[in-house]
């Protein structure tokens, strides 16, 4: 039978960033730096909400940015924020039956009998349901015209999202985040790619109950278009007025996969956004659905091995065996910054219990009780920047994985014992390692720097690090301070070079007072 394809024609550039990519920077710089100059708790999670309206409109690198920034319900599949029609429009199936000619060759027109004009959009591409000749039901999945050529382009604009990261400060540096959402979003631009990791976590979950990852047709797979079975489910919302143990069993099933990722495969799935998982019921029978494979990180061994010794401490009540030293080098190994971590290291076991608080219950945990941002803030008190900014990009892909699996178990609304999950886990890899920590070799720095702004009498910034750091204080003094050190005189080079010929002990090493803003810095 002749294919569904309809659409109107348009002019497509031959080189170049597509016409068809409408990236919006200058509305969504305007929006950032409305984020940046907010105040108060209501008018910054407005700007907020309207950066990500905006990022949520472009394709490409603004649109993952944007899944990255999304803190919202998961229950929703909206994340709580309102949509907007894109300002890309969808490629026409015109557009779209080119690029399989292009890609595959005229050989597709002889299996793919028929493509549903409506597609669902992706960060780098869109979907159409697609019917083979033999009746096999099919997701084909095209990419948008231009996106691998603009990634390195939209990563020049990451600097000016530095806040909504997490409202990080002029010392922290935004490069290594952008070589690691390079390196992701780029992993991401080729089909076949992911046509491998979706035949390799196919293989994984094929004994599983319950569980099922669509898998890559043969010959109808390229770098810009990826042909696989489709997998019927909806969003997680459909499981609202599902029976409480359907909803428990779909619960253990992602937290299965998550530690399956972590502990044993060391390979992290890291798109746990709702479009990405699908449910549904099959002969009675909860099924999840796991979609878009295109974004996995894999584990280096240092880091984790770090996180399930930690882990398996917590799950073990066993955080005791580790003096607060031995915390600084679990989170160092983990990839965090020593110098900036070891401050803090007598907050890291409370941190840790609670982080990974769900394995040490011994009833089915409800993270609706968690409130783990709150407690978190309580914990690390005046480190909390601190903290935010020695994190590794590496566990960039952890974090958000983390976070997608806490967020559905909240829509599930269905608590489950992640220690008896995490026992089956473990059961079925290898044991973690009791490799004793060596200690590290001691400083003759024993000093820690601190720097602390106030304006109008609220803690602006309040930042701890090992004393030597003392040496760049023209890196690390925020920026919103330079304009200060500045008018008053001060030499921060000089400071530095002298900080450096006392050894780094303790001393003052300036006060800057000006208007309604004070600023302190000395080591200690």
């Amino acid at each position: 039978s002749k294919p569904a394809w309809v659409g109107s024609e348009r002019p497509v550039p031959k080189s170049g960033r597509s016409t068809e990519l409408a990236f919006d920077f200058g509305a969504a710089a305007t929006s950032a730096a409305a984020l940046r100059l907010a105040s108060g708790d209501e008018s910054e999670e407005r700007a907020r909400t309207r950066l990500l309206m905006r990022l949520r409109k472009m394709h490409g690198l603004p649109h993952k940015i944007a899944q990255l920034m999304a803190l919202g319900d998961v229950a929703e599949e909206t994340a709580a924020l309102p949509q907007e029609p894109s300002a890309t429009p969808p490629l026409s199936l015109l557009r779209v039956r080119e690029i399989l000619r292009e890609e595959l060759g005229e050989r597709v027109f002889f299996r793919l009998v028929g493509l549903e004009s409506s597609a669902t959009p992706a960060s780098i591409g869109q979907v159409h349901r697609g019917l083979l000749n033999d009746g096999t039901r099919v997701a084909v999945k095209v990419q948008y015209p231009g996106v691998r050529d603009g990634i390195e382009t939209d990563l020049g604009a990451v600097g000016w999202l530095a806040r909504p990261f997490g409202n990080l400060r002029r010392d922290f540096s935004l490069d290594a985040y952008r070589a690691e959402l390079r390196e992701m979003l780029l992993a991401e631009t080729d089909y076949t790619i992911e046509a491998e990791n979706l035949r390799r976590f196919g293989q994984r979950v094929a004994q599983w109950d319950g569980v099922v990852v669509p898998q890559p047709l043969d010959g109808m797979c390229s770098a810009r278009v990826l042909t696989m079975t489709w997998v019927e489910g909806d969003p997680v919302g459909v499981c609202r007025n599902w029976p409480r143990h359907e909803r428990a069993y779909a619960a253990q099933q992602l937290l299965r996969f998550f530690l399956s990722c972590l502990l044993d495969w060391r390979e992290i799935y890291a798109d746990a956004h709702p479009g990405n998982f699908r449910f549904q019921r099959t002969n009675g029978d909860p099924v999840l659905g796991i979609l878009d494979f295109g974004c996995l990180r894999t584990i280096d061994g240092g880091t984790g091995e770090a996180l399930s010794r930690i882990i398996d401490a917590v799950a073990r009540g066993g955080l005791d065996e580790y003096s607060d030293a031995d915390f600084a080098e679990m989170y160092a190994a983990a990839g965090f910054d020593y110098d900036r971590i070891e401050p803090m290291k007598a907050r890291l076991r409370a941190l840790s219990a609670l982080l990974f608080e769900p394995f040490a219950a011994a009833a089915p945990f409800d993270p609706a009780e968690w409130k783990l941002g709150e407690r978190a803030a309580v914990i690390l008190g005046d480190d909390r920047l601190s903290f935010r900014t020695a994190g590794p990009p590496a566990l960039l892909a952890f974090i958000r994985a983390y976070y997608g699996l806490i967020q559905h178990l909240l829509a599930l609304d269905a608590p489950v014992s992640w220690r008896e999950v995490y026992a089956k886990v473990r059961r079925e890899t290898a044991p973690v390692a009791r490799v004793e920590i060596a200690p590290r070799v001691a400083s003759s720095v024993s000093t820690h720097l601190r720097i602390r702004v106030e304006e109008h009498g609220r803690l602006k910034a309040d930042l701890t690090m090992r004393g030597h750091l003392a040496g760049e204080l023209q890196d690390l003094v925020p920026e919103s301070v330079l304009e200060t050190v500045a008018r008053r005189g001060i030499d921060l080079e000089a400071l530095s070079q002298r900080a450096a010929e006392s050894g780094f002990t303790a001393q003052r090493l300036f006060d800057a007072d000006e208007g309604p803003k004070t600023v302190r810095v000395w080591l200690e």
